[in-house]
């Protein structure tokens, strides 16, 4: 009995050794093998909007990324917003802010949560702004919720409250794979000088519906001529602000579709698709652009701020970044104080500012309401155009704040702007005679006319690049204050009519048909001075007194009719009262050839015709470069490698006496009609 005792303890032994060995070995073997996987678990879970930090996976946004390359996560039904359209249909939420909606707490769950609590009450600064270069190497940064990419090297970390957010804070500040953290910064609206007593009803308003700085600018011109165009693109205006009151009459284009554009509109206040506003500010704001331009620029609001008109740097950087592609403009009516923003805070901020003016996109800002040398941010920003405001009397506002960094100045006081009632965006109907407009001032409203500017600008041509568009700002503004870009005016205050609508524009030239052998011939002009007469000629000469016709009301905008049945070229012309005259070549044959536009062919020192001062200009540069001692004496005679492309009308690639020939004879046949019976050929360049 003993001997099998023994044996019996000497096998349990036994077993029990080799059980902890295969246990060892198979932990072993696990560990093994989850190192091996780690990276690749890693990848899996950014592909499945998840991140592993450490040991634990936190729910990850990629913004970076397009809007297909998102899982879609919901749908909202949306109601119809006016009295026409009182039909559901369904808005999507782009896939990318969808996603966001997902990252934190619901506002109504903090409600539940926190009943006693007010909305901006429990509005804590609860994001880190992190830079990293490798964010899957990082193992502690506190108990993250989620996490938000906005570049290759930017992102929100978001937590529940202020408390653990500073713990992340110091988790990460001494971190070396992080090259920046910070807490997130707060925002606010730019100051509004609204008061009780500036409400003004619809039927006040309506004799000045048009904002007071949309004809000083020379956008109501400008929006004519859009207008007239046919097919105009598409302009999206991201709007980020307080939300805009949609059902406002302003919004309500008689003539097109409404003048918002709920793609891509999103609420990251409430983390939700309800944009309404419920502060008044955005409202005003995007009045503005909605009466400044064409019908084809659509307002798309991004609501970032409260009811109080506050918000949180985060969120304007998300916003930007998640509808930077899918808007052609942003217009930013709010900032913060240049000396509060921490300096890791503002770092961030210039890298993701920066990737979108590299996009070719202009991010508009106001330069803030104190009336002191101090630009806020991100106004201050060398990637964004920063607006200070005139009076009516076109000087700086007391209120402007001013500095280097002002671009451009516009209107921004005494403005007659729609508000908001305070109904929910759900609400299909309103009651039109409870409309407000409200006299108001601010920065806030001057950046929107630049916005507004350069959405009309792109309407035109939505290939141009950043400083393209700068510079026909520059040439279409008036230089206020010292010559030259100062610290209260920039570049000066925009103004369309000093320059692009000084003289006629022809908008449009339209040719119907009436019947086999008449056509009926439509022209409409724009200009800032008042157009006086009109003439329709065949031999494109200038016409005489006795041939002009006289417009018995003379006018901004002009439509010219005219009926014929001969297939003949027509030159179109008009005078405004300043003397100034503009024509057209319209082309009803078949083969016939358009005269060179302006700045084209000829016309060197591009006065929209080719004259006397062409001829002086190319003799003056074959002087200059045949003879050393005119070389010397007159350097500014060389035409620039423009100037010669437009003066080369041989094309042998030089500017020679062969070009100046061809000049003079085209003036001749232009100016004497025996010349012209003669010689119809002198005037083809091309």
């Amino acid at each position: 009995m003993k001997i099998n005792k023994k044996r019996n303890s000497f096998i349990i032994t036994i077993i029990v050794i080799l059980a902890i060995i295969i246990g060892l070995g198979v932990v072993s073997i696990l560990n093994v093998t989850y190192r091996m996987n780690n990276s690749k678990i890693k990848e899996n879970f950014v592909a499945q909007n998840k991140i592993l930090l450490g040991e634990e996976s936190v729910f990850y946004v990629d913004l970076t990324k397009k809007n297909d390359e998102h899982e879609k996560i919901i749908q909202k039904e949306e109601k119809s917003f006016t009295e026409k359209q009182q039909t559901s249909k369904i808005m999507s939420v782009s896939d990318q802010e969808q996603t966001i909606s997902n990252i934190s707490v619901s506002k109504q769950e903090q409600n539940n949560n926190e009943d006693n609590k007010t909305e901006s009450e429990t509005e804590d600064l609860k994001t880190l702004l992190v830079k990293v270069k490798d964010i899957t190497k990082l193992k502690n940064a506190g108990k993250v919720q989620s996490i938000v990419k906005m570049s290759d090297n930017i992102y929100c970390f978001n937590y529940s409250n202020e408390e653990e957010s500073k713990e992340g804070y110091n988790n990460l500040k001494n971190n070396n794979l992080v090259e920046e953290v910070c807490l997130d910064e707060k925002i606010t609206i730019l100051e509004n000088n609204t008061k009780e007593e500036d409400k003004i009803k619809t039927e006040e308003a309506s004799a000045n519906h048009h904002v007071w700085g949309t004809n000083a600018t020379g956008l109501t011109q400008y929006l004519n001529k859009i207008n007239y165009m046919e097919n105009a693109p598409d302009i999206r205006v991201a709007l980020l602000d307080t939300g805009v009151r949609i059902t406002h009459e302003v919004f309500q284009n008689k003539e097109q579709s409404d003048r918002i554009d709920l793609k891509g509109a999103y609420n990251y206040v409430g983390q939700n698709a309800d944009i309404s506003d419920d502060n008044g500010h955005g409202t005003m704001v995007a009045g503005i652009i909605a009466e400044s331009t064409s019908n084809n620029v659509k307002i798309v609001p991004v609501k970032i701020m409260d009811e109080n008109g506050e918000g949180i740097l985060s969120y304007m950087l998300q916003a930007i970044i998640s509808i930077k592609d899918e808007v052609d403009v942003i217009n930013l009516s709010l900032g913060m104080d240049e000396s509060t923003i921490s300096g890791e805070a503002k770092n961030i901020a210039e890298e993701v500012l920066k990737e979108v003016y590299n996009s070719n996109k202009l991010v508009i800002c106001a330069s803030g309401n104190k009336g002191e040398e101090n630009v806020y941010y991100p106004a201050s920003s060398k990637y964004t155009i920063a607006v200070s405001a005139l009076n009516m009397e076109n000087t700086i506002a007391s209120f402007s704040n001013y500095g280097d960094t002002v671009d451009f100045s516009a209107p921004g006081q005494g403005l007659i702007l729609p508000h908001y009632t305070g109904d929910n965006i759900y609400n299909s109907s309103f009651d039109k005679a409870s409309i407000e407009y409200r006299r108001n001032s601010g920065t806030s409203f001057a950046a929107p006319f630049i916005t507004s500017a350069i959405a009309l600008i792109q309407s035109e041509n939505k290939d141009l690049k950043t400083e393209q568009i700068k510079d026909i700002l520059k040439e279409n503004s008036v230089d206020l204050g010292t010559t030259g870009k100062d610290k209260y005016y920039g570049y000066g205050s925009i103004d369309f009519n000093s320059n692009m609508f000084k003289t006629p524009v022809i908008a449009n030239v339209k040719i119907e048909q009436i019947s086999d052998n008449s056509k009926k011939i439509i022209v409409n002009v724009v200009c800032a001075n008042k157009i006086t007469n009109w003439c329709f000629n065949i031999t494109g000469i200038e016409p005489s007194e006795s041939e002009w016709k006289e417009i018995s009301s003379p006018t901004e905008n002009f439509k010219a009719t005219v009926s014929t049945n001969r297939n003949e070229d027509y030159y179109i012309w008009f005078k405004d009262e300043k003397g100034n005259i503009v024509k057209k070549l319209v082309k009803l044959k078949e083969e016939s050839v358009e005269e060179p536009e302006t700045n084209k062919l000829g016309d060197v020192n591009r006065n929209e015709k080719i004259d006397t001062g062409d001829i002086l200009l190319l003799l003056r540069h074959i002087a200059q470069d045949n003879n050393i001692n005119t070389y010397n004496t007159h350097p500014t005679w060389k035409l620039t490698q423009e100037q010669i492309a437009i003066g080369d009308v041989t094309k042998n690639n030089k500017i020679d006496t062969g070009d100046v020939l061809k000049l003079l004879r085209y003036i001749a046949a232009s100016q004497n009609e025996t010349t012209y019976n003669q010689h119809k050929e002198w005037l083809i360049l091309e």
